[in-house]
């Protein structure tokens, strides 16, 4: 399973940031695309499979089959040509198996274009959405937090200088084809703050805090964990926060543990199954080494 966190809205250290784009535009093997091909590969622009204040995304085929995203910028967009260089400079420079990989962009006259691969399970959100009829299940849940920290902690120490996302949410965090299939914070049409509904309920019981659909499949060590590692990293200043490093750590061990909690329940199922199958041989313990009975 691979979770890709799709870029958007991405700052550097501005005092590094003129090296960081000479050195991007100097490694750049990126492809740049014409607008005749851009128009070829989402076929008149005709699949529209997501939209945002940059403009819209269309889903494209290239001509090998692979399919692709291409982001249109639209003309009342806030981000104009330097931000637009700016990210094909960062994307292309950045690498990592849980970051969505750039293919390539199109500048063509007023048309700016940037091309991605294409995700085919759609993102977080859509997933965990009461309006999807698969519940992802806990295990996945964890996996996708943990995959999650791995390309944040690339971006924070794998590269120089740093980046922050910036833009961090379940619309953004896109899944590929190999993943197996929260709250909607809303109460009396009110919009609410995550956090604000959950610290009443720390004192509580974890199933007040868990999706319900999950019908109490999961392991609630690992839930509490989880529920801490959160709450450390949504503290009001930069310094109470854990460092992402921290949270890749604690992840890890919250996974560990559902990984264990699943064999040892998994273990017990097999010995009960084992235990029923050995009784059920013999239900009325008849010993058939003895020859029929006189009445």
């Amino acid at each position: 399973m691979t979770v890709l966190i799709y870029l958007m809205n991405m700052r550097i250290k501005r005092k590094k940031q003129g090296a960081f784009k000479k050195e991007g535009r100097e490694n750049s093997k990126k492809q740049v695309f014409s607008l005749r091909e851009v128009t070829r590969i989402t076929s008149n622009f005709k699949t529209v499979i997501g939209k945002g204040g940059f403009g819209e995304v269309y889903l494209g085929t290239v001509q090998d089959g692979k399919e692709v995203a291409v982001k249109l910028l639209s003309q009342t967009s806030r981000q104009g040509y330097r931000e637009f260089h700016s990210e094909v400079d960062l994307l292309t420079f950045v690498h990592h198996k849980n970051l969505v990989s750039f293919m390539g962009y199109c500048e063509e006259g007023d048309v700016k274009a940037l091309i991605y691969e294409y995700m085919a399970k759609g993102n977080l959100q859509q997933l965990l959405s009461d309006e999807n009829p698969t519940v992802l299940k806990w295990f996945d849940r964890l996996q996708i937090a943990l995959d999650v920290a791995f390309g944040l902690e690339y971006l924070h120490y794998g590269i120089k200088p740093p980046i922050v996302h910036r833009d961090l949410k379940t619309s953004n965090i896109l899944l590929d084809e190999n993943m197996q299939p929260a709250m909607k914070p809303e109460s009396l049409g009110i919009k609410i703050q995550l956090l604000d509904w959950v610290n009443p309920k720390l004192n509580g019981d974890i199933d007040s805090i868990v999706d319900p659909r999950l019908e109490g499949q999961y392991n609630r060590s690992s839930a509490w964990k989880l529920v801490e590692i959160a709450m450390s990293c949504a503290q009001p200043t930069a310094i109470q926060r854990p460092d992402i490093s921290e949270v890749l750590t604690e992840l890890k061990d919250c996974l560990a543990s559902e990984i264990s909690h699943e064999r040892s329940e998994s273990s017990m199922r097999r010995s009960r199954n084992n235990s029923l199958e050995t009784s059920s041989l013999n239900p009325f313990q008849i010993d058939s080494s003895l020859g029929p009975h006189a009445r």
